[in-house]
Parts: structure tokens; C-alpha cells; sequence
């Protein structure tokens, strides 16, 4: 949990309207931790009040929880309707319900339960953008027959509200003067509204009526503190001046004034705020508030710097509390942190649950089901972090809560947080959401919108095709529609990524004329990528001409991967060839993705091209061996397979020996000689079994016996030589020379060399078989073969 300290307290946010002077001002006094734009503030202002409460919270051993989270949504019918219309519908009638139900207190703590859950489903109704959702708030206020505890709930709800309606404001002026928890959260709800002349003047005209009992004025005086205006300053400082006021009124004014003008040392002293008065009184009204806003800023920053050392402490006790407690006290925190009644906690809890599904620790039971509930929360950062945690979860039975507070989303980076938790979930009645969101006023929440359709494309492909080619149009569409935005061109490159995973064949003419350097790189690059995805036979050629062209080592790589779907072997082997040549190209990147695309072509290859390109890689046996490779597997199907003719299938069994032959000549060349001399053994079968002998015979069992030998397969290398032998004395040719000089130039020699003993005891080994032989060596190579032996004793001996 990271907690950051709040400078006291804070001015609501901003109000919508036209007023650019307090618009301005508002902007500047919203809340830590509130919606500024259409960006969540990274940081969470926390009291050390509210930490300390929180750590209190926490028992040292598991409790019974003593808060009961609020009820969870009911799930929809099964055959309900899903439509985002119908999910937001009954989002608000559930809110509607909460806040306005009379549900009777049956034990103490039940009636700051029941009004928690009211004053969340105010917060929830306030955040909620519709015309639909304003109105309801507008005619619970209105009804006379609305309870107190019900306009309570509103009232606290509206300081909070990055957007409250101004309508409210009549509904809220009658509760001036009535009980005092309600007269309160009106004076703080109606200075959300401080740009309304009509507002500040109610204020102002409530605090300086001395008829007004002192406590109700003090609440007002409070929080006139959040209206950063000249008049209202003024006032404040006359009621701190005015000797004839209450101490009670004097102490509030100048605690209000200290707030407002960011000037907390003149605390209530007089001669200081008269100097401070009399410096400002030359200012014009805009050097005035700008001054003031600056002072405010700097001493919001001075007092969280301040205490941070004290939440730092706080934190480190309440983590400490964290790990000593067993897992029942844990979730009984974690629980208790979902369920504050303050959204900094709420969110805190949610980072909590973060902290445990990252670490692959059990969360609370109740965890999921109230991040649903969150997911819907009144502030934005909570709903942020409860849209990251459910993608973690990636709880398919979140979706409609998601579905519904996607609908009303105000906030861009928390809708791009919803989408990307849709997207996970994977389930295609998200479509006609994503699709609305590709017209967002936010290019980012379009642009997830596109990816996460991009991401749901297959099963959209699967279950409707002809709504998958509407969708590709769409994407087509509003992609070029909104390339000159801000962003626009990272969206253009989303949406027809899109495209061509839906593969939308009718669109590959228009993908081709992206390639363009008019055009920007990335739009290039996911013109290649939906090229690929799309597979269209005949785009290969242009592909292929562009590949030149391309400036972006990226794009050229993307168009390699393109060619490997959209063309044969034949058609476009040459091209990859020449990506896989540094003298052409020169991002690595590309050559390797280029020979990548080479090898996963080579299975599709005739056996012309095969033969062809074995030969043109001849100068490169790294290469040239998965060519033989492929080429090997080819050969050997056809050989199997029944439907050929007889002497097609007796042709190809001999050109597989060849090309195994040869196969096994580039092993030993990569230093592979185990596979070489399988290769070799497969090869010589096929001449044993036609009985023949010839000069490819004998080649093959030179190849085989020098395999054998560098493999260190010393016993099989020497009986194979003594059965060749007894079959022919002529094979002593053969057989006698390449043990012989084997035992020389690769084992003696190097082992003299570089005087390695286990070289050298390789020799003695190798020469010990052959005295083995059942059909020997001729004689001269037996005594070159003990000379050798008596050196490498000697040599042996010599060794340290």
C-alpha cells in the first residue's frame, strides 16, 4: 500500500461550465487524487488521519469482519438483454434503489453501514454522465418526500464530483440551516458550485448573519475556504477583523482565510493578515487569483512534504501489522480497505488485492465480487485499479459490471484499462461496445478498442462472417477518418491490424496501397502485418516490389513475414534469399526473420526448387542442410506413397540415397558426424539392398568409416571396416588408409600438439580395436599403427 500525505483539506474539483476565471481556479484547487482533464493523477493524497484510522483497523490476530460490504449487483437473466443501453438502464435503477431504499437499522453498526452504502451509490450516481443519471439525482433532491439520511448521501457525494449539474444547486439551498450533518454537507456541496454568483452569495450571506446560530455558520465559513474569490476573501477577513464576532466565528474566518489564501502562518493573527490584505488590495482581480492559486500550490506541497515523514511511518507500521498477521487478518484488512467509505482507502485495498494476485497469493473470498462493485466506484483512480485487478483476475463473470461502467466512462485512462480487461476476457458480446469506442473523443480509448477487436477477431470471424467484413469496413473507415488527429496515426495502424485479422480479402487492394513513403511507418508496418494475416494469393508480387523500397528495417522485416503467407516457395524464395544476404541487407533482424521465413516455406517447395536451391546454397551448409532436409522429407513421402507409379516411386527411393548422401557430407561440414554417419548407414542400405557396387559405393563407405571415426564410435567404425573387408579384400583400399591416417593427422598429431593427453589415449584406444578385427588390416598399416602406439607411450610418459 503507498500512501502519500494530503495538505489538509482540499478544494473540490473542477465544475463544467464556460467560466473560464473559475474554471481556471478550480482547475488549480481540485483535490490530490482527482480527475484533472481526462488523465487519473498518479498520486493519492492520504490524511495521516485516515492511515492511522486504517491502522487501527487492522487487529493483530483474525477478527470477524464488522462490516458487511454492500450488496452485490444482481446478475442479469440469463436471456436479459446485453445491450449497453439496457446494462446502463439497469445500473442506475440499482443505484437509484440503494440510494433511496429505507432499510431499518437493526443493530448499531447497521445504520453507518446502510449509510455508507448510500453515500457510495450518490458518489456512483454523480460519476455517471447521462442525462438519465443527472435527472434522477435532480427528482430524488426535489421529492419531498426524499429522507435526510438519502439527500445526506448526495450532499457528501458532490464535493468529490469531477462534474456535478449546476441544476442541484436549488435543490440545496433550502438545506441551509437545517439539522447539522446536513446543513454541513450542503455548505460543502454548494461551494462545489462557488463559481455561481448565486451560490457564493447564499454563502457569504449565511456566514455573516449573526442570527444564524455559530456552529452553522462555522460549517459555512469552512467551506467557503474552497472558493478561491476575491469578495470571499474579503469577507472572511472582515469577519476575522470584526471584534463584535463570536471567538468561534473569528477562529473559523481566519482558519478559512488561511486555507483560501494558501497562508497558514498567519494562522489568526490579526496584524499579519492586515499586511497581507493591504499588499493585495492594488492587484487587479486575475494578479490577485493567480497569486493566491500559486501561494495554495506552494503550500499544499509544503505540508506534504511535512508529513511525509509521519505516513511514512504510519505505512510501516501498518505493513509490519500486514505481514505478522496470520491470512485471516489479512483479508479482514484487505476487506476493511475495499469496503472504506474514503475512495484513497478503497483504492489502496484494490492495490492490495494487486499485491497478492501478483505474488500468487489467496485473496479474500469477497475480493472479486467487490471488485466488480468498484469497477462501477464514484472515483475514477479506484476504478482504474479495480478495471487492472479484474484483468488480472481475468474473471469472465465481470464482464457485464464492465460492459456497464464502460458505457458511461468519462475518464480515458480508466476506459483504456476497462477495454484491456475485456480483451482478456475474450468474449465477443463486447463487439458492439469496442465498436462504439472507435469513435471515442479519447484516440487512446479508440485505440485499445481497436486492439481489443483485433484480439476477438477470430471468434467474430468463426460465429459471423458477414459481421466480421462489416466490421473490417468500419475499421477501414473511421481509420483514415481520424489519421490527422492527435494520435492518428497510431490509431489508422490499429485498425487496420484489425482488419487483418478479420480477413476481410476485399480490403487487401486498398492494405497494398498503404505501401506508400507518403504514408507514415507504422501505418506501413500494419499494412504488411494485415497483408500477412489476410494471406491473399497475388499479393506476394507487389509485397515483393516493395520490399526494396522500404526504408523501415521493421517494416522490411514485417514484409518478409507478409511474403511467407501470401506467396509460394517459388514465387518468392529469390527475394528471401536476398534479405538473407548481408551484402543487401543489413539489419540482422530482418535476414533472420527473412531465413526464418525461408525454412517454414520449405515444406510447400517442388522437388526442382528444392534440388535448386541445395545447389545455389552449396557456399552456405548451415543453410544448405535444411533445404536437403526438407527436401529429404519430400523425397521419402513420395517413395511411400501409393497413388504414384511404380518407377516415379522406385525414382524417387534412389534420389532419396543420393540425398541423404549428400546430406550427410554437409553434417560432417557443420561438425555434426553422429548424423552424418546415420545419414550415410541410411544411404548405403538402399545400394546393399539393390546389390550394387560402384564408385558411389565405395565413396559412401569412405564417408561412413570417416563419420564413425570422428563421432569417436570407435568399435562400430572398426567392425564396419573388418566387415568390409571380409566382403571384399579390394575395400583394404578404402578401409586401411582412412583408420590409418585417421590416427595420424586427427588424433596423434593434434594430440602431440597441443599435448592433450585425452587425445592421445583416444589413439591408443582406436588402434587397441583394430587389433580386434576379425578380418584385419593389411600388415603395413598394423605396423604404422604400432609405431604410432609406441609414440604415444612415450609421448604419455613425458606428460606432467
Amino acid at each position: 500500500m503507498r500512501f502519500t500525505a494530503r495538505a489538509g483539506p482540499q478544494p473540490p474539483p473542477p465544475v463544467g461550465g464556460a467560466d473560464a476565471g473559475f474554471q481556471t481556479e478550480n482547475r488549480r484547487c481540485a483535490r490530490r487524487g482527482a480527475v484533472q482533464g481526462s488523465k487519473v493523477a498518479s498520486k493519492r493524497w492520504f490524511s495521516t488521519a485516515a492511515l492511522a484510522a486504517s491502522l487501527a483497523a487492522l487487529p493483530p490476530r483474525a477478527a470477524p469482519a464488522q462490516q458487511t460490504p454492500p450488496p452485490a449487483s444482481p446478475a442479469p437473466e440469463r436471456d436479459a438483454p446485453s445491450t449497453p443501453e439496457s446494462l446502463v438502464s439497469r445500473d442506475l435503477e440499482q443505484l437509484r434503489n440503494t440510494l433511496t431504499r429505507a432499510v431499518p437499522a437493526t443493530q448499531p453498526q447497521d445504520e453507518n453501514r446502510i449509510q455508507q452504502q448510500r453515500d457510495e451509490a450518490a458518489g456512483r450516481l454523480l460519476s455517471r454522465p447521462s442525462p438519465a443519471a443527472r435527472d434522477s439525482l435532480l427528482k430524488i433532491l426535489q421529492d419531498p418526500a426524499t429522507s435526510s439520511d438519502t439527500r445526506l448521501a448526495i450532499a457528501r457525494a458532490i464535493p468529490d464530483a469531477s462534474d456535478p449539474d449546476p441544476r442541484l444547486v436549488a435543490a440545496l439551498l433550502p438545506m441551509l440551516g437545517s439539522k447539522p450533518a446536513l446543513h454541513d454537507a450542503a455548505a460543502r456541496a454548494l461551494a462545489r458550485f462557488g463559481d455561481h454568483p448565486d451560490v457564493r452569495q447564499a454563502l457569504l450571506a449565511f456566514a455573516q448573519d449573526a442570527k444564524q446560530p455559530a456552529p452553522l455558520r462555522v460549517s459555512v465559513i469552512r467551506a467557503l475556504a474552497n472558493i478561491v474569490d476575491r469578495p470571499v476573501a474579503d469577507a472572511l477577513y472582515a469577519l476575522l477583523m470584526d471584534a463584535r464576532q463570536p471567538l468561534a466565528i473569528q477562529s473559523a474566518a481566519g482558519d478559512a482565510l488561511a486555507l483560501l489564501a494558501g497562508q497558514p502562518r498567519n494562522g489568526h493573527d490579526a496584524q499579519r493578515w492586515k499586511q497581507w490584505h493591504d499588499a493585495n488590495a492594488a492587484k487587479v482581480d486575475v494578479v490577485w487569483r493567480e497569486d493566491v492559486l500559486a501561494a495554495r500550490d506552494a503550500s499544499a506541497e509544503r505540508v506534504g512534504r511535512e508529513q511525509s515523514g509521519e505516513i511514512a511511518a504510519l505505512q510501516a507500521i501498518l505493513e509490519e501489522q500486514y505481514r505478522r498477521a496470520d491470512q485471516a487478518g489479512r483479508f479482514e484488512l484487505t476487506n476493511r480497505l475495499l469496503n472504506s467509505s474514503d475512495a484513497r482507502v478503497r483504492a489502496a485495498g484494490v492495490e492490495k488485492v494487486q499485491e497478492a494476485l501478483n505474488n500468487a497469493a489467496t485473496i479474500p473470498v469477497e475480493a472479486p465480487a467487490r471488485l466488480k462493485e468498484l469497477i462501477g466506484d464514484g472515483d475514477p483512480a479506484v476504478r482504474l485499479v479495480a478495471a487492472q485487478a479484474i484483468r488480472q483476475l481475468n474473471d469472465p463473470s465481470a464482464l457485464d459490471p464492465v460492459l456497464t461502467q464502460l458505457a458511461q466512462e468519462t475518464v480515458a485512462e480508466v476506459k483504456v484499462a476497462q477495454i484491456r480487461a475485456l480483451e482478456l476476457m475474450g468474449n465477443p458480446r463486447a463487439v458492439p461496445q469496442l465498436r462504439v469506442l472507435l469513435h471515442d473523443p479519447s484516440i487512446k480509448a479508440a485505440i485499445a478498442a481497436a486492439e481489443a477487436l483485433r484480439s476477438l477477431a477470430p471468434k467474430v470471424r468463426e460465429k459471423d462472417p458477414e459481421l466480421a467484413g462489416a466490421i473490417a469496413n468500419e475499421l477501414w473507415t473511421v481509420g483514415g477518418q481520424r489519421a490527422s488527429q492527435a494520435g492518428g496515426a497510431d490509431f489508422r495502424a490499429a485498425c487496420i491490424e484489425a482488419v487483418g485479422q478479420l480477413r476481410s480479402r476485399a480490403l487487401a487492394g486498398k492494405l497494398l496501397g498503404l505501401l506508400d513513403l507518403t504514408e507514415p511507418e507504422r501505418v506501413r508496418g500494419a499494412a504488411l502485418r494485415a497483408l500477412g494475416d489476410l494471406g491473399e494469393p497475388g499479393t506476394a508480387f507487389r509485397i515483393s516490389q516493395w520490399i526494396d523500397e522500404e526504408p523501415s528495417a521493421d517494416d522490411r522485416a514485417d514484409a518478409v513475414e507478409a511474403l511467407g503467407h501470401t506467396g509460394a516457395f517459388a514465387e518468392v524464395a529469390t527475394t528471401l534469399y536476398a534479405r538473407m544476404n548481408p551484402v543487401q541487407e543489413q539489419s540482422e533482424k530482418v535476414q533472420d526473420r527473412a531465413w526464418g521465413v525461408f525454412q517454414s516455406l520449405l515444406p510447400t517447395a517442388g522437388l526442382t526448387s528444392l534440388n535448386e536451391w541445395a545447389s545455389k546454397l552449396k557456399d552456405d551448409p548451415r543453410r544448405q542442410k535444411m533445404v536437403l532436409l526438407a527436401l529429404n522429407d519430400k523425397l521419402q513421402r513420395d517413395f511411400l506413397d501409393d497413388k504414384l507409379e511404380r518407377s516415379v516411386r522406385a525414382q524417387r527411393e534412389q534420389d532419396l540415397a543420393f540425398s541423404r548422401q549428400n546430406t550427410g557430407a554437409v553434417y560432417m561440414k557443420l561438425g555434426d558426424p553422429a548424423e552424418a554417419a546415420a545419414l550415410f548407414t541410411k544411404a548405403r542400405e538402399y545400394w546393399q539392398k539393390k546389390g550394387e557396387a560402384s564408385q558411389t559405393t565405395d565413396q559412401l563407405a569412405a564417408q561412413l568409416l570417416d563419420a564413425q571415426l570422428a563421432a569417436r564410435h570407435y568399435p562400430e567404425a572398426v567392425q564396419f571396416a573388418s566387415d568390409e573387408i571380409g566382403a571384399d579384400r579390394s575395400r583394404q583400399g578404402i578401409m586401411g588408409p582412412h583408420i590409418r591416417n585417421y590416427v595420424e593427422t586427427t588424433v596423434v598429431q593434434e594430440g602431440e600438439r597441443k599435448h592433450d593427453k585425452e587425445k592421445l589415449k583416444d589413439a591408443a584406444k582406436l588402434i587397441a580395436e583394430t587389433a580386434k578385427m576379425k578380418w584385419p588390416l593389411d600388415q603395413h598399416y598394423r605396423d604404422d599403427l604400432a609405431e604410432f602406439k609406441k609414440q604415444i607411450d612415450k609421448d604419455l610418459a613425458s606428460m606432467p
